[in-house]
């Protein structure tokens, strides 16, 4: 409630923010800024990015490693899969569960930092990082494999 009367500035930062990604990261290999459609409301408090490791040349988990090094604050997202989580864990015991649309948004969706105090200057530092990251991506693993 305390935010109810910044709500508007905190929407429009976050959406700033989500469109420099999506401008930033357009021409990067396989990093996509998931789409919002624009007829609906949205508050853009999340920057989601599908990972496809066979364009980038990285996981997911292996960029979201590289943005940590870089002390970048990134994170898996939808993960793990609800179906993992309880109380449908317990209940699934022992019974196949084959979601495979389910697994590969787990292993392949990431979020991105935005928010009030994220600066354009920062968003185009995190979206060079994750473009310089794919550009080397075999140097990048290596260096990851070392650690």
């Amino acid at each position: 409630l305390a935010s109810l009367d910044a709500y508007d500035g905190i929407v429009a930062a976050n959406r700033r923010n989500y469109e420099r990604y999506r401008d930033r990261l357009a021409d990067v290999p396989g990093v996509k800024v998931f789409h919002h459609d624009g007829d609906r409301p949205h508050n853009f408090h999340y920057v989601v990015c599908e990972v496809d490791p066979a364009a980038a040349g990285l996981t997911r988990d292996e960029l979201v490693q590289t943005l940590e090094a870089e002390n970048v604050l990134a994170r898996r997202y939808f993960f793990p899969g609800s179906h993992r989580m309880e109380p449908y864990r317990s209940e699934l015991s022992g019974r196949l569960c084959d979601l495979p649309a389910t697994e590969l948004l787990c292993d392949q969706v990431m979020t991105l930092p935005t928010g009030t105090s994220l600066s354009l200057d920062d968003v185009d530092r995190v979206a060079s990082v994750i473009a310089s990251a794919v550009r080397h991506a075999p140097r990048v693993r290596a260096a990851l494999a070392r650690e």
